[in-house]
């Protein structure tokens, strides 16, 4: 058996080796791939797992139905690549060419997302899901690559950039959805108004200001001199007219400017805020009114 699998492994390892290639992802060989610009766009629909286990198998047949095949639909009809839509559970993963443009993966998301919150008129029974969702959108190259059990006859989008796009929903609450930074520099003009900046705050440390004289003499002087001892027998007379303009005036003085800054006690010590940039929520009230003004 070791000997089995020993060929098993070795031989999709082949099918695999120098596999990345420059060409249409249709025409890709078993075990090839190619890459190619995306925006990555994932929808869950939150709780639906926990609201059908007190229910009937005929109850959560239909939401996960409804949901999954309207996703699906709306997705295509908003230019998702037919050939690279996911089910995951509760989820939907649809793949939109960068051609597309941003703006229209978030109209999609939109509408998706209002789709998914109509879905309690339907019956009584689904009337009682909140139908909160989470969204995330992303921007990235994909290897599209023919791998698996079903690389004879199916592409597949793999890489880093999915990976990303899917922890990225763990920042993301019911209800809300986000948007990378690569997605915003996908967005024009007006259109970045739809998205909403998030932001890490730290406190640093606040480093003390030196006096760049101070530091120059100190390079200076122990460029020169080993032992200090000399300094002393310095005179006024001695230092330099730039030394005697800037206060130092005797020896004493010297050895002052020339000692390293004193550090700060704990009771002294000064903090800042920094800012650091995450993601961007989106803003779902903005999408229908830009839109609206589009049109105008």
């Amino acid at each position: 058996m070791a000997k089995t699998i020993d060929e098993i492994l070795q031989k999709y390892y082949d099918e695999a080796d120098e596999g990345m290639v420059q060409k249409a992802p249709s025409t890709l060989n078993r075990g090839e791939g190619t890459e190619k610009e995306y925006f990555i766009y994932k929808i869950d629909l939150v709780g639906s797992t926990i609201f059908t286990w007190s229910r009937s198998h005929q109850t959560y047949l239909k939401m996960a139905h409804t949901f999954l095949s309207a996703v699906d639909e709306i997705t295509r009809r908003y230019g998702a690549d037919d050939n690279q839509v996911e089910y995951a559970g509760d989820s939907v993963i649809a793949y939109f060419p960068k051609s597309v443009g941003a703006i229209n993966v978030l109209a999609a998301a939109y509408v998706c997302r209002d789709a998914t919150l109509r879905m309690k008129s339907l019956d009584a029974t689904l009337k009682k899901f909140p139908y909160f969702t989470k969204t995330v959108v992303h921007f990235g190259k994909l290897i599209m690559a023919k791998i698996g059990p079903h690389g004879d006859s199916m592409v597949s989008a793999i890489g880093p950039e999915l990976h990303k796009a899917c922890k990225m929903e763990k920042n993301v609450s019911a209800g809300e959805g986000r948007a990378s930074k690569e997605f915003m520099g996908q967005l024009e003009g007006r259109q970045k108004i739809l998205l909403k900046g998030n932001y890490k705050e730290t406190q640093v440390l606040k480093q003390p200001e030196t006096n760049p004289i101070s530091r120059g003499l100190l390079a200076e002087a122990f460029s020169k001199y080993i032992d200090p001892s000399p300094l002393l027998s310095i005179t006024p007379n001695n230092l330099s007219p730039f030394a005697i303009q800037k206060g130092i005036s005797t020896p004493l003085n010297l050895l002052s400017a020339l000692a390293p800054p004193v550090q700060p006690s704990n009771h002294t010590l000064q903090y800042e805020t920094k800012r650091e940039l995450i993601d961007y929520s989106i803003r779902w009230d903005m999408i229908p009114k830009y839109f609206e003004m589009s049109r105008k």
